[in-house]
This record gives structure tokens, C-alpha cells and sequence, in this order.
């Protein structure tokens, strides 16, 4: 019996181990140099044309994450020099604040200038509006949206806004260019899966307090560790 408690402790602690790889392998920092820099060029380096869709919805706003968002965007625009860019935000509308221009000091103050809001988040919208300014040029375009989650509004599909915004994000993929997802604060394993999905192949990141989309490698420590626990039941 004895011997069961200590596999059953082990187990456990397996469990507890892969849901912390999980957390840890998520959790990224906007910051200017080092992993995003590289995750920027990575994913949007050969852009020409570059919309960025800000979620300001109430969720945002209730967390204090706007100013994260906009850090995150401004330190994307200054790694893409001479890029061309716009600036949308989504909350239960969509509103372009700047066209697409290669004037930096302009894309900077459109997006220093998207206020909190209390309003619904409309993914699907914001991501069928880049496509209009990024479909001319693909594939040399990109959308860099920035959100805290799961949208809760859609044009596409309002009874089902997630189904709505995995359309839209499967069409822009297609006939637009790039879709590269900044999440912050995805502290669930769904909203992390979610926006993992929607997401160009490697083009998901998360910011702040993460749960990442569990690896195969993973599961696999999960489900052993399940297993050992419950052989206390055995």
C-alpha cells in the first residue's frame, strides 16, 4: 500500500511537471531584442504591408492590458523599418485609425491614440477589414492582431463568434497573407489553443501570464502522471 502512495505522489508530481512546461514554454516578453525580435522578422519581416488590429474590448479594459498591447505593437513597428502600416481596433466595431503609410511617427500616434472600451470583442470583423489592405499585396502582406482571448461577437457566424473568427482567420490565411497572434494574458489552455489555431503555422505568441497549447511530449507526462496517481484507486 505503501508503495502505491509513493507511485500515486509521483504521478502527481509528473502530472503537475508537464502542466508547468506547458506555462513556461508559452511565456514570451515584448521586448525590443532577443526572442521577439526574432519571432517579428520571423513572421513578418518579408511584408510589405502590415495591419495591426488592437483589441480594445471590455475584457481589456477590466485587466489593464491596453497599454500591453500597444507596447507590444510599437516595438513591432520599430524592428520593420520602411514597412508600410495600418491600424485597426476591434471591440464591438471595427475602426481603421491610420491607413496604410510608412510614416512611423503617424503609425505610432494611431496607436497610441486607441482608448479602453467596454464593448464585445469582434475578431472576425477586424480580421476580414486587414484583409482589404493586405489581399492587394499578398503574400507580402501581414495582420499582427493582438488580443486577450476568445472573441464574443461575429459578422460571420453571431451565434457562434469563435467558429466566425476560425472562418475569417481561414480565409485571410488563404487569400490574404500572414495572420501572426499576439496573446496576452491567455492564462486557459482554450483561449491558448484557440489563437494558436487562428494563427499562421509558428505565428502565435503570448505575452504576460501564459498557458501554452500542449505538445505531444507534453500530454504524454500528463496522461502518465495521471495513470500513476491512479493506481492509489487500484
Amino acid at each position: 500500500m505503501r508503495g502505491m502512495k509513493i507511485m500515486a505522489i509521483v504521478g502527481l508530481a509528473v502530472a503537475l511537471a508537464g502542466l508547468g512546461m506547458i506555462t513556461a514554454n508559452a511565456q514570451q516578453s515584448c521586448a525590443p531584442t532577443g526572442p521577439f525580435n526574432q519571432w517579428i522578422l520571423g513572421n513578418l519581416g518579408n511584408a510589405n504591408v502590415i495591419v495591426i488590429a488592437i483589441d480594445n474590448s471590455g475584457s481589456i479594459q477590466q485587466a489593464g492590458r491596453l497599454p500591453t498591447e500597444q507596447q507590444c505593437a510599437r516595438n513591432a513597428v520599430t524592428q520593420l523599418t520602411g514597412k508600410f502600416f495600418a491600424v485597426l481596433e476591434f471591440n464591438a466595431a471595427v475602426t481603421v485609425r491610420q491607413a496604410p503609410t510608412n510614416n512611423t511617427a503617424a503609425v505610432i500616434n494611431a496607436i497610441n491614440s486607441i482608448q479602453n472600451t467596454s464593448n464585445n470583442t469582434l475578431m472576425d470583423g477586424a480580421i476580414d477589414a486587414a484583409c482589404q489592405f493586405t489581399q492587394p499585396v499578398s503574400p507580402n502582406g501581414a495582420l499582427l492582431l493582438l488580443t486577450d482571448g476568445i472573441p464574443t461577437a461575429s459578422t460571420r457566424n453571431p451565434a457562434n463568434p469563435v467558429a466566425g473568427a476560425q472562418a475569417a482567420a481561414a480565409n485571410f490565411r488563404a487569400n490574404c497573407s500572414t495572420l501572426a497572434v499576439i496573446g496576452v494574458d491567455i492564462d486557459n489552455a482554450e483561449a491558448a489553443r484557440f489563437l494558436n489555431s487562428i494563427a499562421s503555422p509558428g505565428a502565435y505568441m503570448c505575452t504576460g501570464k501564459c498557458t501554452g497549447t500542449p505538445t505531444l511530449t507534453e500530454w504524454g507526462l500528463i496522461a502518465l502522471g495521471l495513470l500513476l496517481a491512479g493506481s492509489l484507486r487500484g
